[in-house]
C-alpha cells in the first residue's frame, strides 16, 4: 500500500483513457444480481440444513455455555473457601454455585442430545449427578460413540462400583484418563478416581487444581469483558461526535473514489462480477475440494486435519477470486484505487480503524440484544470458527485459525464486500443503497437469524469507513480487531 497526500484524493484523478467507451448492460447486471440471490439462498439453505442433530464431535454454543457455567461453579468454590464471608454471603454464593451447576448440566445434556459425541458424553458423565450416570455410561457404550470397552469398564469402576480400587487399578486408570485428553475435565475425573481409591489428599489436590484453573478462566473473561465495555463506552462517545459533526457539516470531504460517468456503469458491472465469482468459488471449492483436501491431509499425522482443510479452502477461493478481480480491473481500465486498496495516510487510516471498532461495539451490542429477543424461539446455526477452535487439538491449529480470522478474513472480505460489492452498488444506485445493500449481503452470509443484525450493524460501520477514508485499511483494522477480540474471548474461556 502506498501513502499519498490528501491533495491526491481519487476525486481529482484525471480521466482514464484506457476505459472502454461502452458501459455494462442493465440486463447483464440484473442477471448477476439474480445469480447472487440464488447463491445467497443456497448458503442460507445449507446453514439451515445443519440445524438439528449435527456431526459427532461438533462443539456448539450450548457446549460453550456449559463450559462457562461449570467453570464458574468451581471458581466460586475456590473463592468460597479462600475469602472470609458472613453466613448470609456464603448462602448467596452457594445458591449461585448451585444455579451454575444446574445450568451446566442442562446445557451439556442438550448438547449431548444434539451431538452425542464421545467428547460431549465424557464431559457430561464427569459432571453429572451420581444417579444419572448409569444412563450416560449406557449412551457412551453405544457403538456410535466410539468409546472402547476398556474405557467403559473404567467409568463403571470409578462411578458405579461400591468397592474401593486397588493401587494398581488407580495407576492404570490414571494413565488411561491422561490419554483421553480431557483437558480441564481431567482434574474432575481424577478426583473421582482418587476418591474411589481412598486417596483423599490426591482427590483434594485435583479438585483444588480444577478450582484454581476455573478461577483463572473467570478472571480472564471478566477482565476482557471489562476492557470491551470501556471500549464500548468510548465508542459511544465517538458515535455521538461523528453524528454531531455530520449534522453540522464539519467533517472533511469523503476520500472515496468519485466514479465519473464513463466509469460508473462499467465499474459497477465488473465489480459485481468479481464478487459473484468470489461467492461462487467459495461454495464450489467447499463442495468439491473440501473432501479431497481432507483426504490428502489425513495422510499427515495431525489433530488439525479439519482446521487445515478449512484454511486451505478459504485461501484457495480467496486467491482465485482475487486473480479474477485483477483480470477484470486490467481489461476494464479500472484501478485498485477505485476499490480503496490504497492509503492516503496510513497512520490516520489505522486510527480510524481502531475508532471504528470502538464505535461498532455499542451498535453491535444493541443489535445483538434485539436479535436475541426476536429470535429467542428460533434455532441458529453455529459460527464455524467456534467448534473448529474448541476442537483443534494443538496450538498450531489455533494459530492457523487466528491467522485466518485476523489476517486472511479481514483482507479478502473487506476487498470483496466493501471494495467490490459496496462500490458496485454505490456506482449503480448511490451511497445509501451501497452501504445498506452490501451490509445486508454481509449479514446474510453469517449464521441466521441470530447473526444477521449484529453483523449488519458492523458492516454499516465498515462501509462508512471505506467511504470516508477512501481506503479499505480502516475496515481491515476494524474487522481484524473484531475477530481478534472474539478469538481472545474463546482463549479466555477455553485456555490456549
Amino acid at each position: 500500500m502506498r501513502g499519498r497526500s490528501l491533495e491526491e484524493a481519487p476525486g481529482s484523478l484525471q480521466k482514464n483513457n484506457t476505459i472502454p467507451p461502452r458501459g455494462y448492460s442493465r440486463a447483464g447486471y440484473n442477471l448477476l444480481l439474480a445469480i447472487l440471490g440464488l447463491l445467497l439462498l443456497s448458503i442460507i439453505f445449507a446453514q439451515q440444513i445443519k440445524i438439528g442433530p449435527g456431526k459427532a464431535g461438533a462443539f456448539t454454543s450450548q457446549s460453550l455455555a456449559a463450559e462457562i457455567a461449570i467453570k464458574s461453579y468451581y471458581a466460586y468454590g475456590k473463592w468460597y473457601s479462600a475469602v472470609p464471608m458472613s453466613s448470609w454471603q456464603k448462602q448467596q454464593i452457594e445458591h449461585l454455585r448451585n444455579t451454575q451447576l444446574k445450568v451446566a448440566l442442562q446445557e451439556f445434556r442438550k448438547s449431548a442430545a444434539a451431538n452425542p459425541s464421545v467428547t460431549e458424553l465424557r464431559r457430561l458423565l464427569i459432571i453429572e449427578y451420581p444417579g444419572n450416570r448409569p444412563e450416560v455410561i449406557k449412551r457412551l457404550a453405544s457403538p456410535s460413540s466410539g468409546a472402547s470397552s476398556a474405557e467403559i469398564d473404567m467409568w463403571k469402576a470409578v462411578y458405579l462400583s461400591s468397592g474401593s480400587l486397588s493401587k494398581d487399578k488407580v495407576a492404570d486408570f490414571k494413565a488411561r484418563i491422561d490419554g483421553l485428553n480431557l483437558g480441564w475435565y481431567g482434574h474432575l475425573a481424577l478426583e473421582g478416581l482418587y476418591q474411589r481409591g481412598g486417596l483423599k489428599a490426591k482427590a483434594a489436590a485435583e479438585r483444588s487444581a480444577a478450582e484454581q484453573a476455573a478461577a483463572h478462566m473467570l478472571a480472564r473473561v471478566v477482565g476482557l469483558a471489562a476492557l470491551i465495555g470501556m471500549a464500548g463506552i468510548f465508542g459511544f462517545g465517538l458515535l455521538f461526535w461523528y453524528m454531531a459533526q455530520s449534522r453540522s457539516g464539519s467533517l472533511p470531504q469523503p476520500l472515496a473514489y468519485r466514479f465519473p460517468p464513463e466509469v460508473q456503469s462499467l465499474a459497477s458491472g465488473y465489480l459485481l462480477e468479481a464478487f459473484v465469482v468470489y461467492i461462487a468459488l467459495t461454495i464450489a471449492i467447499q463442495v468439491f475440494a473440501a473432501v479431497p483436501l481432507r483426504f490428502i491431509l489425513s495422510a499427515v499425522p495431525s489433530q488439525n486435519t479439519t482446521v487445515y482443510a478449512v484454511v486451505l479452502v478459504y485461501f484457495l477461493s480467496g486467491i482465485l477470486a482475487f486473480l479474477f478481480l485483477r483480470y477484470r480491473i486490467k481489461i476494464g481500465g479500472l484501478s485498485w484505487e477505485m476499490l480503496g486498496l490504497t492509503s492516503y495516510n496510513l497512520q490516520k487510516d489505522i486510527l480510524w480503524g481502531v475508532g471504528g471498532y470502538a464505535a461498532s461495539l455499542p451498535l453491535v451490542f444493541v443489535a445483538g440484544m434485539i436479535s436475541q429477543y426476536l429470535t429467542r424461539f428460533v434455532q441458529t446455526p453455529e459460527n464455524p470458527i467456534i467448534p473448529l477452535f474448541m476442537e483443534s487439538g494443538t496450538a498450531a491449529g489455533r494459530v492457523m485459525l487466528l491467522l485466518l480470522a485476523t489476517v486472511a478474513a479481514p483482507f479478502f472480505e473487506e476487498l470483496f464486500f466493501r471494495g467490490a460489492l459496496f462500490n458496485s452498488f454505490r456506482a449503480r444506485w448511490g451511497l445509501a443503497a451501497g452501504i445498506v445493500l452490501s451490509s445486508m449481503v454481509f449479514g446474510l452470509l453469517h449464521p441466521l437469524p441470530l447473526g444477521f443484525l449484529p453483523i449488519f450493524a458492523l458492516a454499516l460501520v465498515l462501509s462508512t469507513l471505506a467511504y470516508r477514508r477512501g481506503s479499505l485499511i480502516p475496515g481491515m483494522v476494524t474487522h481484524a480487531l473484531n475477530n481478534a477480540v472474539a478469538f481472545a474471548m474463546l482463549i479466555a474461556l477455553a485456555g490456549w
